[in-house]
């Protein structure tokens, strides 16, 4: 990625505070196609799990391509381990893609349990 600024009379602080602004954005932006993703998944023959119960269980078929969740959520702790740190594990076990997102993208996953999947089949 890409970005003119002029650099040469800025001081390093300027410099780090317009590179941090750019990777937030970048990072924004990338999380936000990955929900336009999900949602354009939905009725297609790889398809999408929205909503923990569903993604758990494509997570534990191996199904799950790319995991998305919610990073800012508090998730629900069973045995004495958060939910999104199970999640983690098993997609990380079968080679899938882990993204955890904040806030349009975050706010999007809020009536679907805060976590979606694009699967592999």
């Amino acid at each position: 990625h890409e970005v003119a600024h002029d650099l040469i009379g800025a001081s390093v602080t300027a410099i780090g505070g317009r590179v941090g602004e750019e990777v937030e954005h970048l990072n924004r932006s990338r999380e936000e196609d990955l929900i336009a993703r999900l949602q354009s998944a939905v009725n297609t023959k790889r398809g999408a799990a929205f909503g923990p119960e569903k993604v758990r269980e494509a997570l534990e078929q191996g199904r799950v391509r790319h995991l998305v969740f919610d990073a800012t959520r508090q998730w629900e702790r069973r045995d004495g381990v958060a939910f999104d740190d199970l999640i983690i594990e098993r997609a990380l076990d079968t080679d899938a893609a882990v993204t955890p997102v904040e806030g349009l993208a975050a706010t999007s996953l809020e009536g679907r349990g805060g976590v979606a999947a694009l699967l592999r089949y």
